[in-house]
């Protein structure tokens, strides 16, 4: 049994692989080879009742899509080709590929710290990934320079407020969906 592997293709991007699979025969080849194993042209055109020069022809198409290796062995006169499927399944995918997404996807991270306004009472703090940033417990200090560096802000009570820019606009995008992701904990 072949350890199991998988190929994604998506739909228009690797036409050779898609037109390598359009053919019952070489779709019959490659479950034969991912079934038994590797197999040489003659054991494959016997094992299928198809012409050894329609099995070679196949190979041929299915290697050149990168579906199946073959390598050469010593046989008893001269020597043969064995073949082996590259995948165990293989998946032809209709939705926008991770390239094209990305196309579509607009990102803009906030740093903790990069608030633009705020009001929060005591108990609050901020620190950076090294220190505590500032006393402890001292409101006002949330609108100090130094919150910039916070990578982490905590108040008993109150709000911190940003402001996204709207990069969308700039780009002259149409906004789909908007997704935050974010991490808030309480005590």
């Amino acid at each position: 049994m072949m350890e199991r592997s998988f190929l994604t293709i998506a739909a228009g991007e690797n036409s050779e692989a898609i037109r390598a699979l359009s053919a019952p025969a070489r779709i019959e080849i490659l479950k034969l080879l991912c079934a038994k194993g590797p197999m040489n042209i003659n054991g494959i055109a016997r094992a299928l009742s198809l012409p050894q020069s329609t099995v070679a022809t196949g190979i041929q198409i299915l290697e050149d899509a990168r579906l199946v290796d073959s390598q050469l062995a010593k046989a008893r006169k001269g020597n043969q080709k064995i073949c082996s499927a590259i995948y165990s399944e293989i998946l032809i995918s209709f939705e926008e590929s991770a390239a094209q997404r990305a196309n579509n996807i607009i990102e803009v991270e906030m740093p903790v710290g990069l608030y633009t306004s705020c009001d929060v009472h005591a108990p609050c703090g901020l620190c950076s990934t090294e220190s505590v940033i500032g006393p402890l417990d001292v409101p006002d200090y949330f609108l100090d320079p130094q919150r910039m560096q916070a990578g982490l802000v905590w108040f008993g009570r109150g709000y911190v407020e940003y402001k996204f820019p709207n990069n969308a606009k700039v780009l002259n995008k149409d906004i789909r969906a908007i997704e935050f992701s974010l991490e808030l904990s309480s005590e």
